[in-house]
């Protein structure tokens, strides 16, 4: 499973869902880490307090949790299922906005 690594990859609760999904069903993650110019964007390794607020269920809204419930996991998997994907070197790509809105674009065409 290819993941394009962002600010906000761990904190969108259905990206959340495909990741813990992916980790519990033994697949291989191939995470990305985009190089953005601002910082905004920018992907960052989550501390072992966001690891903590997770496990006690201050991280994401209750609507998030109940989307997490129905899938199956709990916060011990969100965890565990980040941890397996940043176990993996992530490979290091420079971009400028247009490279990656084309490279996304040939993906998106190719999985059609």
């Amino acid at each position: 499973m290819l993941v394009l690594l962002t600010s906000q990859t761990f904190w969108r609760p259905w990206v959340v869902v495909e990741i813990v999904k992916a980790h519990q069903s033994n697949t291989q993650f191939v995470p990305l880490l985009l190089d953005f110019q601002d910082d905004e964007r920018a992907f960052k390794f989550p501390s072992e307090a966001d690891y903590k607020a997770i496990e006690s269920g201050d991280r994401y809204d209750a609507q998030a949790w109940e989307l997490f419930g129905d899938s199956g996991f709990s916060a011990v998997d969100i965890v565990a299922a980040f941890k397996a994907l940043l176990s993996v070197i992530a490979k290091r790509c420079v971009f400028c906005d247009m490279l990656l809105v084309v490279m996304l674009s040939l993906i998106v065409m190719a999985c059609c």
